[in-house]
């Protein structure tokens, strides 16, 4: 399962905001807005609550398929 940009947008982070993030959580923001990220590059992001928001939104996704 991939997290994609489409699932930041449900868990409502502004642009700004999730260039910020994703610079402080050691994300690839350009990769997340190409291809997507596994969701397990979010392992280490555990115990933060946007990230958990955006894994939640790629798995009811991937569970309404």
């Amino acid at each position: 399962m991939r997290v994609h940009l489409r699932h930041v947008r449900a868990a409502l982070l502004c642009a700004n905001g999730l260039r910020c993030w994703c610079r402080a959580n050691g994300v690839d923001l350009r990769r997340l807005c190409r291809e997507g990220l596994p969701v397990a590059e979010f392992a280490h992001l555990q115990t933060d609550p946007f990230a958990q928001a955006v894994i939640e939104a790629a798995r009811r996704e991937a569970s309404n398929a």
